[in-house]
């Protein structure tokens, strides 16, 4: 061997780091098992954001629903103010009387009272909405 020359490690080939086998991998101890903690941290973060969107999401449901209950229930107390008014007009109710007269509607019902001094309340109720 000529000097200068520095032996061959049949184990490296030029340009290549250490050879490794194939089960082997350099890490350390404290980076063992990270990669599960950080996926099991984001499918916890991102199961949260889930329910967080689902919860909302019925929330609004729910309002929309409230609403919809509402406006009919203000129309079915409209449509007992011009049963009333009709009522009146053929007869059947006689001015300056008090009472009332119910009904049920569609999904709903109403009541009108109605006094002796001419004036009229009328209610509606749809699913469980009082207007």
């Amino acid at each position: 061997m000529k000097s200068g020359m520095l032996k061959s490690d049949s184990s490296r080939q030029p340009g290549y780091g250490p050879r490794l086998r194939r089960d082997e991998r350099p890490c350390r101890s404290s980076e063992k098992g990270i990669v599960l903690v950080a996926v099991l941290v984001f499918t916890l973060i991102l199961t949260l954001l889930g329910f967080s969107v689902l919860s909302v999401a019925n929330s609004e449901i729910a309002l929309a629903q409230k609403d919809v209950d509402k406006t009919k229930a203000f129309y079915l107390a409209e449509a007992g103010l011009e049963i009333f008014r009709a009522k009146l007009s053929s007869g059947e109710i006689r001015g300056g009387q008090s009472g009332s007269i119910e009904g049920d509607l569609g999904e709903g019902n109403y009541r009108v009272d109605y006094y002796s001094d001419g004036n009229a309340i009328a209610t509606g109720m749809a699913g469980g909405q009082e207007e």
